[in-house]
């Protein structure tokens, strides 16, 4: 199979990997993120249960830490080169990051290694597409309304992060590259328009992505990653590229 190929547009690069400018002076940590003791026991759960409840506030996004509005969290435009087909999402917007649940949430000081699993019960993504070429088997072509539902989406993101000093101080940097899992209960897909309009080819085509939906996604296993990727990387990278470490946890 072809390699898949991710071009992201200028907006969404400025949106999700560049957001995190650190500013001339450090910040404190929000008020909103409290921090753990990282001589206490229960150092891992502290994290995990801190981070589940700043996540009602990080989802609203902060301008101040570069964190992006992720309820819903929008992408001007996202180009896609599948293996032959050419897809395009326009004005898309993702619903169902506010409903995260941190199930883990763990910082290995010795080993410089940030770990995060999290589940949500729905994911959609509605927007605009404009798609032509071929999927596996399917040749496909359209353009119009889109909408596709994730359920049960469980996600586990390990990440070794760098210490680099800065203006004296020391920064936690979260690279853009991770090691990303995930699995999915099912796919639901919707697209309007299919065929230019023509109902029988739409349908046949819809009916095929929707009962092979695994086969499907994982062509775009790729492309999912690397969202997840900077998803993370602006949340936590947020964070962690503004406030010194010696904020960031207590002792």
């Amino acid at each position: 199979m072809s390699q898949t190929i991710l071009f992201l547009s200028v907006p969404l690069l400025l949106l999700i990997c560049i957001c995190n400018i650190t500013p001339e002076k450090h910040l404190h940590l929000p008020s909103y993120v409290v921090p753990c003791s990282k001589s206490a026991e229960d150092f891992d759960e502290c994290s995990r249960q801190h981070g589940q409840e700043a996540l009602s506030f990080i989802t609203k996004g902060d301008k101040n830490y570069g964190i992006p509005l992720l309820s819903p969290l929008v992408l001007p435009s996202l180009k896609l080169d599948i293996a032959g087909l050419k897809l395009t999402f326009n004005d898309l917007h993702i619903y169902g990051l506010d409903t995260l649940e941190l199930k883990k949430l763990k910082f290995d000081l010795n080993m410089n290694e940030l770990t995060v699993d999290s589940y949500t019960d729905k994911v959609d993504l509605i927007g605009k597409y404009d798609m032509d070429g071929q999927l596996l088997v399917l040749q496909i072509t359209g353009k119009g309304n889109m909408n596709v539902t994730i359920t049960g989406l469980d996600i586990h993101y390990r990440v070794n992060y760098k210490l680099e000093e800065k203006d004296g101080d020391v920064y936690i940097v979260i690279p853009n590259k991770a090691d990303v899992d995930y699995t999915m209960t099912r796919v639901y897909f919707e697209f309007d328009d299919l065929f230019g309009g023509n109902k029988q080819l739409s349908d046949a085509t819809l009916k095929a992505l929707n009962d092979d939906w695994d086969q499907f996604m994982e062509v775009l296993k790729p492309v999912i990653i690397e969202t997840i990727v900077s998803i993370v990387e602006s949340i936590a990278g947020g964070v962690t590229s503004n406030v010194p470490l010696k904020y960031l946890f207590l002792d």
